[in-house]
């Protein structure tokens, strides 16, 4: 595993562990007390923490998008991923996830105004862009499958991301509002998706709206972490660890359900 970290540093990849698909956050340096790879946007990882970091069994490699000269489009099945591939250049830089298939464009590394999205064209597919960050090959999924690398992966081959693409559609931005009542999962997950954690700007009241947003749907507490879990990669600055998640969807599930005295620890 550490071997390949090597080379995806030399290619400029802003690197950060993972536990899983989550930040491993007793590796990361503190921000304002919590654990966060948000110093990792202004800066490229240190050669000595590569070493500690991917030297620990287990520990997955993690990119951070756009600072890392990269965007990646994120199809979470494989129908999605063939029709995003029949309407779209064909890049060299392809990963084989648990579900999908993630297809990587260059970007201006400085660009602010590539963010990340959900639900594009009405599917399964979201945009890794700004402050956002993707699981890099062979890490292995909570599945128990590994990422694994499709193409031939020299950053200088993949075309440049166009806006275009995915600009007159209709996936929303992890921090736009809306008013939709949600009704299936689907619609629920696309709906917390507008709610962004970000950290010294609301971030602790913006997760527990999320978590009772979860909780007013019906939804059992091992599926509602699940979905919680999801919203928590894709919209919280720094991330929140799993003993944050759970202690917030608890105080849910007992704010929204005032007569459920049986709730998970």
């Amino acid at each position: 595993m550490i071997a390949l970290t090597w080379t995806y540093l030399d290619q400029g990849f802003h690197l950060i562990p993972l536990i899983g698909k989550v930040p491993a956050s007793d590796l990361l340096p503190l921000v304002d007390g919590r654990p966060s790879w948000m110093p990792y946007l202004n800066r490229r990882t240190a050669r000595e923490e590569i070493r500690r970091w991917f030297s620990r069994p287990g520990v997955n490699i993690g990119a951070l998008t756009v600072v890392s000269g990269l965007v990646f489009v994120d199809c979470d099945t494989t129908e999605d991923a063939d029709w995003w591939a029949a309407y779209h250049p064909a890049t060299s830089i392809v990963t084989r996830t648990a579900r999908g298939f993630q297809f990587g464009y260059q970007i201006d590394p400085t660009d602010r105004t590539v963010r990340n999205r959900s639900g594009l064209f009405d599917r399964r597919i979201d945009l890794r862009g700004y402050g956002g960050y993707v699981v890099l090959p062979p890490s292995r999924h909570p599945s128990g499958l590994r990422y694994e690398k499709i193409g031939t992966w020299p950053l200088v081959d993949a075309p440049y991301f166009d806006p275009a693409w995915t600009s007159r559609e209709g996936g929303r931005s992890c921090g736009s509002r809306g008013r939709l009542q949600p009704q299936t999962i689907h619609q629920l997950e696309r709906y917390i998706r507008t709610i962004q954690s970000i950290a010294g700007k609301g971030g602790h009241n913006a997760c527990f709206r999320c978590a009772c947003t979860i909780a007013e749907a019906g939804l059992d507490f091992d599926q509602a972490m699940k979905l919680f879990r999801s919203w928590n990669e894709a919209c919280a600055f720094p991330p929140w660890s799993e003993k944050e998640l759970r202690h917030k969807m608890r105080d849910a599930f007992r704010k929204v359900h005032a007569a459920l005295t049986d709730v998970p620890s």
